[in-house]
């Protein structure tokens, strides 16, 4: 699976993992922790949670905030797996995404 994965996923699983979020509280986080070493659209946020929920990575939690329904996403065992086996990797050569970086943030998650 880990072929199908890439430095944006990890980093949603990643986020994911240390609390549940809704998708638009994902995209304001990664504006607030990572713009400068993941820079990202914020669409590609939303269609990323939505791949990663189709491969059972994530489980979607449908709440309503008064009249309004959103989906509050949460890591499931085997995105915790996927993560844990992405930190165990060699860091891949520097890139604009500083993929390195984006993994210090979130080294205690791993092994």
């Amino acid at each position: 699976m880990s072929a199908q994965l890439t430095t944006t996923s990890y980093a949603v699983l990643a986020q994911l993992a240390l609390r549940p979020w809704s998708t638009y509280e994902l995209a304001r986080q990664r504006i607030r922790y990572f713009r400068y070493v993941w820079p990202r659209a914020e669409s590609a946020i939303y269609r990323e949670v939505k791949r990663l929920s189709s491969m059972g990575l994530l489980d979607g939690k449908k709440e309503h905030v008064g009249k309004r329904a959103r989906t509050v996403y949460s890591i499931t065992e085997e995105g915790r797996g996927a993560l844990r086996d992405w930190l165990a990797t060699p860091v891949s050569p520097f890139a604009m995404d500083f993929e390195a970086m984006l993994r210090l943030f979130v080294a205690p998650l791993g092994p």
